[in-house]
């Protein structure tokens, strides 16, 4: 059996510790690959081994030590031995028929010296926005996008690329995620303990950050409880506390904890709940609504969203639209920055129970179609096939 490495952009391990879409991509098509087998490289994490077998995947992390990181990353910044080398000695210590590189093409040129001459197939799979410094081409195979617009968008800036294309969407576990008709006695169970069995729930899952528009959902929450007195908000995602990282994300943290103080125990912040446990809370909503401000390359939440059987109030910008189609699994606002058309849209599905049902449908149907995560890895293969001649 061939093997195939499938390298991970260096932030979080696979499988993510939190949240994190790039990582949780990698860890389930990984654990389905059936024809080959895969390696993942990843970053160490404190809950991760270096080394470990997880359903068939090979995992290999990449660790940096306490004294190489305070001397060469905290006080030099020299960095003799980047994360790119590391990562290209681990793949030569693979020796893989295939590389499927998600996100970092800077890793390629280090990847390539390493595999001593072997010209071995690369596929670059692209799931953000990202820039090119100084026009250079890295030598791949297959240009991959998570949607068609996030895809566009990289032929743009690899604008020497004259090679073959894919679209390898993200995808959601519908043996996981359950639409909440078939599970009405975990949504009581799991209202009850949050205190909210007489809601109408409004859904936000997502990283509290300027860019997803929790802002604006809280500025349109008035609007809503002016026509239904019982909505609440509940808000899941990893509220920044201190200054690792980023400033700007902590204080807008603050800012919208502030904003919902006045509503009291109508606004919930649920802050991080693991991966693991995340299919469970989809449950609580009546709907999902994530007007998020910029154009995002896809967003799984939208897929999760779908599947758990949530009709969708969402933004027009950027790839969202292949996630949620208008009319049928959701509403696209064309200004999502706007409380007042936010809060409409809302409005609209909460006071049309008929409509919203059929949405939910459409929408656990297409999931079920079209992206679980065993028909995105029959595509995966395919691709994988075709490179290598079978």
């Amino acid at each position: 059996m061939e093997k195939v490495a499938l390298i991970a952009p260096g932030f979080h391990p696979v499988p993510p510790v939190k949240g994190a879409a790039v990582e949780t991509w990698i860890d389930e098509v990984a654990g389905r690959l059936a024809s080959y087998e895969p390696w993942v490289i990843s970053c160490w994490d404190p809950q991760r081994p270096e080394q470990e077998t997880v359903r068939r995947v090979r995992h290999r992390r990449v660790r940096f030590g306490t004294l190489y990181t305070r001397l060469f990353k905290k006080i030099t910044r020299l960095d003799p031995f980047p994360m790119e080398r590391r990562v290209a000695r681990l793949v030569a210590g693979v020796s893989p028929a295939l590389i499927h590189l998600h996100n970092r093409f800077q890793f390629l040129g280090a990847v390539r010296q390493n595999l001593s001459g072997a010209r071995v197939p690369v596929v670059l799979h692209v799931h953000n926005k990202f820039t090119v410094a100084g026009g250079v081409l890295p030598e791949f195979d297959i240009l991959a996008g998570c949607s068609r617009y996030i895809l566009n968008f990289a032929c743009e800036c690899f604008d020497g690329f004259r090679g073959e294309t894919a679209i390898l969407p993200n995808g959601v576990d519908t043996r996981k995620f359950r639409p909440r008709w078939e599970v009405p006695e975990e949504v009581r169970r799991l209202r009850r303990e949050l205190g909210m069995e007489n809601s109408k729930v409004i859904l936000f899952v997502g990283r509290v950050s300027p860019e997803k528009g929790i802002n604006t959902l809280i500025s349109a929450f008035p609007l809503v409880l002016r026509r239904h007195p019982d909505a609440a908000l509940v808000l899941i995602g990893e509220i920044r506390r201190d200054l690792r990282g980023d400033r700007q994300r902590m204080e807008y943290g603050k800012t919208v904890i502030s904003m919902a103080r006045p509503y009291g125990d109508r606004v919930k912040f649920l802050d991080l709940i693991p991966p693991s446990e995340i299919h469970r809370y989809y449950l609580l909503g009546d709907l999902f609504a994530a007007p998020s401000l910029e154009g995002e390359a896809f967003g799984m939440v939208f897929l999760e969203a779908a599947a758990s059987g949530l009709p969708i109030v969402a933004s027009r910008r950027g790839g969202i639209s292949e996630a949620v189609s208008e009319g049928r699994n959701g509403i696209l606002l064309d200004h999502p920055e706007d409380p007042e058309q936010l809060g409409a849209a809302i409005c609209s599905l909460l006071e049309d129970p008929a409509r919203s049902c059929a949405m939910a449908e459409w929408g656990r149907a297409r999931v079920e179609r079209e992206f679980d995560w065993t028909e995105v890895t029959r595509k995966v293969e395919d691709l994988y096939g075709g490179l290598l001649g079978k």
